[in-house]
């Protein structure tokens, strides 16, 4: 489902129970649908989304995740209200998962000008 100009997982696949490996990269998503699809999950790409932070509920599927791509994925917005907290939760996320023996391939200098905007 690559580059395919999705702003969302599609319902159809959210509904999915055996899926390991999902490519959903450069794409417009800012949100992940629990469900059925991430229970089994054990590589996803999502690199060139529309996310503002690592989202959290991947936290939930630590067990089977092994790998998680957002390279380009975290959307630094000049509309968060809280920059310095949209960091934190960032790398808290990213710690919680890392911990857990998850690969997580993240921009930090994306998440760095989150907390530390120029201006």
């Amino acid at each position: 489902m690559e580059r395919l100009g999705l702003s969302a997982v599609p319902a159809a696949v959210a509904q999915l129970t055996a899926l390991t490996e999902v490519n959903l990269s450069h794409n417009h998503i800012s949100e992940l649908p629990d469900g059925p699809w991430l229970q089994k999950i054990q590589i996803l790409d999502l690199n060139g989304n529309l996310f503002d932070n690592i989202p959290s509920r991947l936290v939930k599927y630590k067990g089977t995740l092994k790998e998680v791509y957002l390279m380009d994925a975290i959307n630094v917005s000049p509309e968060l209200a809280c920059p310095g907290f949209a960091s934190w939760r960032c790398k808290t996320v990213y710690q919680e998962l890392v911990s857990s023996g998850v690969q997580v391939k993240v921009d930090w200098a994306l998440c760095t000008a989150m907390a530390y905007p120029l201006g």
